[in-house]
């Protein structure tokens, strides 16, 4: 598969947005937030994140045409005023008979559009029935229980439930560096089977089970309100890739979110400041779990955002 469909299939998932839209939060999880008395092992693993899509995405054109786009999601296919419902099976059986009249409708920027295509027009494109994205998880409790990516799943560009999903485990972590105009991101592929999977997303993350985990407790930190001050991103090292502390200030503290700033030599030196695929990794401070990385500055790398990791739990939660 060549760089340019890996790019449209696996959305690394950080987002690099300045402007956070708390209001916006689609929440399915929502049992009550786990307890203020409640401790939890940080994690800093970054996984990827599987997903089987409730409608295609169109990732490429293979000819010539101008009926649909790339990105294009298809919600709808009609021959004779009956619709066909869009999963991978009927879009080939579509595909198997010549010039078939379709209505076709689409989600394209945020709008939904419907046109007239035929089945010979299915075929000048390639549509993706799953989804991959690369996110850290922040905490896991005794359950093996956890929190991670620290916003919300969907987006503008993906804003429709999703059929399954299916969490795996990571290889070396390796990063394109951040540039002037370019924002990096983390680069790895699953490694093994199936480790778990989420249960729920909300503007404040992602919420699901580990099916195999390790918890120790004598790790397990008590829940903190994040503070003005020093503090640490608790990831891989971009050399070694052992988890450890990696310094940060908390410069500014909101109500859901707070700004953040790198310290860290190498996170300076290896990754530029915060990248994509960073998205959850655990903030301490006073040996407290207080948070979530979750975007980054486009103007200024080093700078970042984290979600408060009540808010996290508040909105993601299955605990």
């Amino acid at each position: 598969m060549n760089d340019r469909k890996l790019s449209i299939l696996k959305k690394v998932l950080s987002t690099t947005l300045v402007m956070i839209l708390l209001g916006s939060s689609f929440v399915f999880c929502d049992e009550k937030p786990v307890s203020k008395n409640t401790k939890l092992m940080p994690s800093g693993e970054v996984v990827e994140l599987g997903v089987k899509l409730k409608y295609p995405i169109v990732t490429s054109k293979l000819n010539r045409n101008k009926t649909l786009k790339e990105s294009d999601i298809l919600l709808s296919i009609k021959l004779n005023g009956e619709e066909i419902i869009p999963n991978r099976k009927n879009i080939e059986k579509t595909m198997k008979v010549e010039n078939l009249p379709l209505k076709a409708t689409c989600y394209r920027n945020g709008k939904v559009k419907s046109m007239d295509i035929t089945s010979d027009d299915l075929r000048d494109f390639e549509f993706a029935y799953y989804s991959f994205y690369l996110g850290t998880v922040t905490a896991i409790d005794s359950n093996g229980n956890f929190i991670g990516l620290s916003h919300n799943l969907k987006d503008e560009q993906m804003p429709f439930d999703f059929l399954d999903n299916a969490i795996y485990k990571t290889s070396y972590i390796q990063a394109k560096k951040n540039t002037l105009f370019n924002t990096g991101y983390l680069v790895t592929s699953a490694d093994g089977d199936k480790i778990g999977k989420f249960t729920g997303t909300g503007d404040g993350g992602i919420c699901g089970n580990f099916e195999n985990y390790t918890y120790n407790p004598n790790l397990a930190l008590e829940i903190g309100t994040p503070k003005v001050g020093t503090a640490y991103l608790y990831c891989k090292s971009p050399v070694s890739n052992e988890l450890k502390m990696h310094e940060i200030e908390i410069a500014q503290v909101g109500k859901y979110v707070s700004q953040i700033k790198v310290v860290d030599k190498d996170l300076l030196k290896y990754r530029g400041g915060i990248v994509q695929g960073m998205s959850g990794t655990p903030v301490i401070q006073d040996n407290k779990i207080v948070g979530g990385a979750r975007a980054v500055v486009k103007s200024n790398k080093r700078i970042g955002v984290m979600t408060n990791i009540d808010y996290m739990i508040k909105n993601c939660n299955k605990w």
